[in-house]
């Protein structure tokens, strides 16, 4: 069936000769063979450099360096998409610039800035009008493209009825391709991209170190799109520069945002590979993350965003049981599925580890076993992981994802008062016996004396109704000298918010559960039971007070009742 169309058969021979060219051990020739195929080979090679697990690790290896290089496309073809789209001379109307900003004379081809598998991106600065002397960001399509991806999805279609009507196994191969196709046909609708840009910016309003360029409608058309300009580095430039702690800095906002994306927006990036990322300065001395390239975003409901936290957390924490609980609530196992035996599958697997990449591994080999259905969230999330995961080793090799994701999980599940937020910040929050758990609450920055703040505090959140409802068990070590001062500020904050009997009975119960664990020392314990006697007295005679005023109000009324009346009379 294939055999039959001219470009079946141009694919087939140019994944002939990338197999051939792979198998001899020769890589770049195996990359140009597939790139010469079009932007869906070319997405395909970067798709499956991140799936070792499917094409084995030294394909990966061969096809990694597609992730980063495209072969751009003559400016002259450029400047012809642009005259055609935005109905003017480009050349008469803009300013174009190099990467460093400076102008290019109107006698010379300007170089595009960044280059993709299916378009280029300019410098540019309009001459007149109302954006008159502003930098920009020009997005040109690649000509061709358009008609190129759509004829190799029509291809892939039809190799999916030829398998459907051979009964065949489904390929792993069709089923990225597929993806692939559907991914390509969204990045190309630019107008889709400019209203993904602006639904993706919402992520900024929850981490401030992020930045999104906004489109600018006056130059976007059907095959032009018109950013803000965004300067800043690259992961690789990072690392050819030797600035090690700005990668770190890179990859611990990255996966920030990622959980911002996951809790807060339910909108999550589509490519977040290394050449859609860089980092600035904010202007105050601040490292900022700036997300590039919006064609592709992925959609999470909140029950799937919050399996695949509770999952991340449990793998942390080692509990493999409730892991197969969570996939379950991401719908990747069905309600029948054993959890104890899915979880220890998982548990021999990972053997351990918690890096994104043996996570990664595990899933899909266990995954093949068990017959795991992956959404299509958790593979963006998988990819847009590793690579951060990657930039975070190579400035400290102890970097993990997971650990470092753990604390953003726990703050931002802290303000959850859902009753599903509420049984997973308690899950935890809380060991095996019911009490807190102490590695849990110092990854989010809390010790005892925050504790008491947050527990007897009156801002709502579900780490605060779980300091309420468990069992207080703090090891000694919390309660030396040095933590007493600190301490001790907490509970007169707590004490100032503390305006109800209720909460003052808490924190009363606190302070004497501090007071007479064992391993105190007579100091120590003196200090807990002074600051809630204090406490214990001014409410006391805050209520005396009170009454007070209000008997002395009543009989001030009964006095001057009389007199009134006379006076009326």
């Amino acid at each position: 069936v294939m055999a039959g169309t001219p470009r079946a058969l141009e694919v087939a021979v140019g994944l002939v000769r990338c197999y051939w060219h792979g198998r001899r051990g020769d890589g770049e020739r195996a990359r140009a063979e597939l790139v010469s195929l079009g932007p869906v080979w070319h997405k395909m090679g970067q798709a499956l450099a991140a799936r070792p697990d499917v094409v084995g690790r030294r394909w990966a290896d061969h096809l990694r360096p597609l992730q980063n290089e495209s072969a751009p496309f003559p400016f002259a073809e450029a400047a012809m998409v642009m005259n055609d789209d935005l109905e003017c001379d480009c050349r008469d109307f803009f300013r174009f610039h190099d990467a460093q900003g400076n102008e290019v004379a109107m006698n010379e081809d300007p170089p595009a800035v960044g280059v993709g598998s299916l378009g280029q991106v300019y410098r540019a600065s309009p001459r007149r009008g109302p954006h008159k002397n502003k930098q920009i960001a020009l997005k040109v399509q690649r000509p061709g493209a358009l008609e190129s991806v759509t004829s190799d999805a029509a291809l892939i279609r039809g190799t999916k009825r030829v398998e459907e009507g051979l009964g065949g196994p489904r390929s792993v191969f069709r089923e990225v391709a597929e993806a692939v196709t559907t991914a390509l046909l969204q990045e190309l609708d630019y107008e889709k991209e400019a209203q993904n840009a602006a639904e993706f910016a919402q992520v900024a309003l929850e981490v401030p170190q992020v930045a999104v360029p906004l489109p600018i409608d006056a130059f976007s058309k059907d095959r032009v799109l018109a950013t803000e300009w965004a300067d800043g580095k690259t992961p690789q430039e990072l690392v050819d520069m030797g600035d090690l702690d700005s990668l770190k800095a890179l990859a611990c906002i990255a996966i920030e945002c990622t959980m911002a994306q996951l809790l807060a927006t339910n909108v999550l990036h589509g490519d977040p590979h290394g050449g859609n990322l860089l980092l600035r300065n904010d202007g105050e001395g601040r490292p900022e993350l700036v997300y590039l390239d919006f064609g592709v975003l992925c959609r999470v409901s909140k029950r799937e965003a919050r399996g695949l936290l509770a999952m991340s957390a449990r793998v942390t924490k080692g509990d493999y049981a409730k892991v197969a609980a969570s996939l379950r609530d991401m719908g990747v196992i069905g309600e029948d599925a054993d959890e104890e035996v899915v979880g220890r599958a998982l548990q021999s697997e990972l053997a351990g580890q918690t890096n994104q990449e043996a996570i990664n591994a595990a899933m899909i080999k266990v995954g093949a076993k068990f017959g795991f259905k992956f959404p299509p969230f958790y593979a963006f999330l998988a990819r847009a992981l590793a690579p951060i995961e990657g930039y975070g080793r190579l400035a400290d090799p102890n970097f993990n994802v997971m650990a470092e994701s753990y604390p953003c999980v726990m703050r931002r599940l802290c303000c959850d008062n859902s009753p599903e937020g509420r049984a997973l910040v308690r899950e935890l929050a809380l060991d095996g016996n019911g009490n807190l758990d102490l590695n849990a609450l110092r990854s989010i920055g809390l010790d005892v004396g925050g504790a008491i703040a947050l527990a007897a505090g009156r801002p709502a959140g579900a780490l605060r109704r779980v300091l309420l409802e468990s069992k207080l068990d703090w090891e000694a070590s919390d309660f030396g000298w040095r933590g007493i001062p600190r301490t001790m500020a907490a509970v007169r904050a707590a004490r100032l918010q503390a305006t109800t009997p209720q909460r003052a009975r808490r924190l009363g119960m606190i302070a004497r559960h501090f007071g007479s664990q064992r391993g105190r020392s007579w100091a120590e314990a003196a200090t807990i039971f002074a600051a809630w006697a204090a406490f214990t007295v001014e409410l006391v005679v805050r209520k005396v007070l009170a009454g007070l005023a209000g008997l002395a109000r009543r009989v001030l009324a009964t006095a001057l009742r009389p007199r009134r009346e006379e006076e009326f009379t």
